[in-house]
């Protein structure tokens, strides 16, 4: 087989071509674990973001049944470590809120729930 110019040639002479058009579709998925353990056994230590597709983080807050925050970044490689100003944090369920923005239009959009702190 022989490219000239933007058409294959086949060892028959037959000539031929194609066009393809690739549609780029932006990813807007966020996902979260619903439980962690921050124990240093290097697993699931941290929790963060874990997908996040194409997305402009706006904040990442994590707050206590108290309604107490005890983490808050803009950066989307952060993650709550467990620890609540330098202890660890009561084992229990803590809430998040995420805000971010899509490509496809300059809306914030959120998505919260929460997340249960394990030993």
């Amino acid at each position: 087989m022989e490219s000239i110019g933007g058409y294959v040639k086949d060892n028959l002479g037959c000539v031929d071509s194609t066009e393809f058009e690739i549609i780029y579709e932006p990813c807007c998925n966020v996902i979260l674990p619903n439980a962690f353990s921050p124990n240093n056994d290097n697993t699931n230590d941290i929790f963060r973001i874990l997908k996040h597709g194409d997305i402009t983080l706006q904040s990442f807050e994590v707050y206590n049944r108290f309604g107490t925050q005890v983490f808050k970044t803009k950066n989307i490689d952060d993650g709550w470590d467990g620890k609540l100003q330098g202890s660890d944090a009561e084992i229990g369920t803590y809430f998040f809120l995420v805000r971010y923005k899509c490509p496809l239009n300059d809306d914030i959009l959120m998505l919260q729930g929460d997340v249960i702190l394990i030993r």
